[in-house]
């Protein structure tokens, strides 16, 4: 498989999905930007099995980046614990999830890929701004999260080595 093939798979789930132009996309205006991030890899590895890792760790640095924003929030630092301990719960999770990625990543002889995904960091700095309400955080959050789990959904066929499949599927 080449890199180009993941292209159009990732594309093709989008739009089967309906998530090219319709639903929490495009309520929130990152449809076409989704469409971007899943249609090429984070990193410039020659193998797939190791873009697809490096581009899983950019999307769990993206969340980890993400969730410790949002805890600086006044609305959110200062509000209900509950909501504070689920954020920086959550935000714990995707570093570890990061973290297996990478050393799946590594163990393949591939880079570790530490950086945000660097296609869709500016459009939650973007975002950032318009985070006013514990709602519009939850919306950013919802995204972030659909766009991993679809984009891990739609990789996790085009592994060709097992313990990647694993690790991908555990984090799943």
């Amino acid at each position: 498989i080449q890199v180009r093939d993941m292209r159009f798979t990732s594309v093709g789930l989008i739009r089967s999905l309906g998530l090219g132009g319709g639903g929490l996309l495009a309520a929130t205006g990152l449809g076409g930007v989704i469409s971007g991030i899943l249609a090429s890899p984070a990193a410039a590895d020659e193998a797939l099995d190791i873009q697809i890792l490096q581009t899983a760790s950019s999307l769990e640095a993206l969340a980890v980046a993400t969730y410790g924003a949002a805890l600086t929030l006044p609305f959110i630092k200062d509000g209900n614990k509950v909501v504070v301990a689920f954020a920086q719960e959550t935000q714990k999770q995707h570093d570890e999830h990061k973290k297996a990625f990478q050393a799946q990543t590594k163990a393949l002889g591939g880079t570790a890929q530490d950086q945000p995904n660097p296609k869709y960091a500016p459009v939650v700095e973007q975002a950032k701004p318009t985070l006013k309400a514990p709602a519009d955080v939850v919306k950013l959050a919802a995204t972030l999260e659909q766009v991993a789990r679809d984009t891990y959904l739609s990789d996790l066929s085009l592994f060709t080595d097992q313990k990647s499949k694993e690790v991908m599927a555990s984090v799943m």
